[in-house]
This record gives C-alpha cells, structure tokens and sequence, in this order.
C-alpha cells in the first residue's frame, strides 16, 4: 500500500500512527488507482488572452494587477476525471461516509497537485528563456467572473474529452480546475 505523502496527511489532518491515518491508506491506495490526471495549456500574448476573455478579465481589479508587465499569458487546465468522484459518491451510498469523505478530499488534493505541477511547468519555461511567470488566477477567484469558464472550454475544445461546463459555470467532473498566469521579460 502506498504511504500518504506528508503534505496530504497533513492536507487530511492525519497523522501517521493515529487510527484515521490506517483508515486513510487504503482510501489513498483506491484515489491514485481511480485518478487520470490530464492537463493543457496554451499561451498567448496578452493582447489575445483580452481580447477572447474580454469583459470578464477586464472587470476583474485583481486579474489586471496579476497580469501587469507581462506580455503573454499562459492558460491553464487540469483534471483528474470523474471515477474517483463517482467512487465517492458509491461509498456514501454503501454506508462509508470517512470512505467517501477522505476519498473526495484527496481527489481535491489530486486536482490541485496536477494544476501545481502545470504552473511549475509553465515557470520553468519562462525562466528558460529569462522570464518568470506570475501567481496562478482561476475564474470565479476574487473577481474574476466564473464565467470565464466558458472561454476556456471553448479553447481547450476536444483537447480534454469529458470536461464539461455546466449552465451555471461549474466545471464537470468537479476535479476539474482552470488558471491564467501571466508571463513577464
């Protein structure tokens, strides 16, 4: 059975030795079997990034900030897919609520960890070429509108079978997470 890295026990509130730290080993056995993480990016210039994401990048006081000085913007979209979440969901159902509670949790830190290493990703590119990428921005983050979603999934188009959006802008599987950096020389 694989350990539980530290940064997720902690992420969990377990800690090794404790009775919820075994009852989580093999949760986290069933989360990295269940989890197909997929990623995609795509950079552009900032002038491209305004003018697809227009208003909703426009409007947002803090997105502006993030991206000033820097000439492109790479976009960002990370999934781990849906079985873990309908794994979830079924240990509910069977009467398994710390199942499905911490097998839930972990594939939010699943999720997160796949978008951490795509922005390390796109840092270590810019720096390759003697620039430096800035902190991360999702849609529906301070004020940037949720409904920038919707110019990601058009963007990404077939690139991620299965990613949806749902009416209300919710990415589907809920696993799912989109970001902007921006990149400065």
């Amino acid at each position: 059975m694989p350990p539980i890295p530290g940064k997720l026990a902690r992420y969990l509130r377990v800690t090794p030795g404790a009775e919820t730290y075994a009852q989580s080993e093999p949760v986290w056995a069933e989360a990295r079997d269940l989890a197909a993480p997929r990623a995609w990016s795509l950079e552009m210039s900032l002038p491209g990034f305004l003018a697809i994401f227009g208003p909703h990048a426009g409007r947002s006081v803090d997105l502006s900030r993030t991206l000033r000085g820097c000439g492109s913007v790479v976009l960002l979209a990370a999934t781990i897919g849906d079985a873990l979440e309908r794994r979830s969901s079924e240990h509910f159902v069977e009467g398994r609520p710390f199942a499905g509670y911490m097998l839930d949790r972990m594939g939010s830190y699943l999720a997160e960890d796949a978008m951490r290493e795509l922005h390390a990703a796109a840092r270590r590119k810019a720096e390759s070429f003697g620039g430096t990428a800035t902190r991360r921005y999702s849609p529906g983050y301070g004020d940037f509108s949720l409904e920038a979603q919707a110019h990601f999934m058009r963007l990404i188009g077939e690139d991620m079978p299965g990613l949806a959006l749902t009416s209300g802008y919710i990415l589907s599987p809920q696993k799912s997470v989109t970001a902007v950096c921006g990149i400065r020389f």
